[in-house]
């Protein structure tokens, strides 16, 4: 994923428009998500294969936490086997968290989401000229 400068207005605009029972976006063209397929097209990650199974308490799978610059050790043993971690289903776990922690801003009144902004973003410039009501 191209990394880009962060536009907060539409970071908040997005927040504001999320709703954690239905874990969409309540937008003026309708409802809209993020995807287990955008996360594969714009991550490049598996969504076949093995899952990545725990319990995502505490800081997470692999991810970062609110910090943006700590996972927890627990996780680790994931990366033991490295051909074994690339035949598990990635997309599936960052989607996972990535809706884990929009609810968490907009039901906890967490301000920061990781390293999710960038996925969200992205997701929302790919998929802004394509719903543009007439």
């Amino acid at each position: 994923m191209v990394e880009f400068e962060h536009d907060g207005s539409l970071v908040s605009a997005l927040i504001e428009r999320w709703r954690p029972e239905s874990h969409t976006f309540h937008l003026p063209c309708g409802e809209m998500t993020i995807t287990l397929q955008d996360v594969a097209y714009q991550l490049g990650l598996r969504i076949d294969g093995d899952h990545v199974s725990g319990c995502i308490s505490g800081c997470g799978i692999l991810f970062s936490n609110a910090s943006d610059s700590r996972v927890h050790i627990k996780w680790l043993p994931l990366l033991e086997d490295l051909d074994a971690c690339g035949w598990l289903s990635w997309s599936s776990a960052v989607l996972a968290w990535l809706y884990r922690q929009m609810c968490r801003v907009t039901e906890h009144g967490q301000r920061n989401l990781g390293r999710c902004v960038s996925l969200m973003l992205s997701w929302a410039y790919h998929h802004s000229c394509t719903q543009v009501p007439n």
